[in-house]
């Protein structure tokens, strides 16, 4: 069943009635709010703006988070200019590192375009913090795959311990435990 409620409609004055799930009814009719909308002042308003050529695009315009200059977004998630963020990976960039295309330009070069680790591998990937989101360098991908390892707790520990012969438990106890080819077991 429905659950109706009153109230006074904000163009003609008088009382209606109105679901109560729609909250915040103002208007009894379509008339009343096209009435009470479109009035004399407020069309020479939109005329105006819509014989202007620019009007859309002084209405749209934004400024880019990166440079802070002015540019006409082409979707309504765009954060940044062109100039910044020329194409797809540029803008991906942007937006997860705070980077415009100069400064990611400006990290790959750094250490004649290497790896910042072992400076033998061209560097291809934006390392950062996990925790902070700080921009830390630019790496290889051999590079930036070890330090997930690296930045987990314990990891050298337990990699340690298995290099030193800490599982040799399972080969010594288990019969028919697979052999490693060239040792001796």
């Amino acid at each position: 069943m429905r659950t109706m409620t009153t109230g006074i409609c904000a163009g003609c004055q008088e009382e209606f009635m109105y679901e109560a799930k729609r909250k915040g009814r103002r208007y009894c009719s379509r008339a009343c709010w096209s009435r009470a909308v479109n009035t004399p002042q407020r069309m020479a308003v939109v005329r105006a703006a819509h014989t202007n050529p620019d009007w859309r695009k002084a209405s749209h315009a934004r400024l880019c988070k990166l440079c802070g200059g002015e540019y006409m977004p082409t979707s309504n998630r765009q954060s940044v200019c062109g100039l910044c963020a020329p194409d797809k990976s540029a803008r991906a960039r942007a937006r997860r590192y705070g980077l415009s295309a100069q400064q990611v330009e400006e990290l790959f070069s750094r250490h004649g375009g290497l790896c910042w680790i072992c400076k033998k591998n061209p560097a291809q990937t934006i390392d950062h913090c996990h925790a902070t989101g700080k921009v830390r360098g630019a790496l290889c991908r051999g590079c930036n795959m070890a330090l997930h390892f690296v930045e987990r707790p314990g990891w050298w520990s337990t990699a340690r311990a298995y290099l030193q012969g800490g599982d040799r438990d399972y080969a010594d106890k288990e019969e028919g435990a697979p052999q490693v080819p060239g040792t001796d077991a």
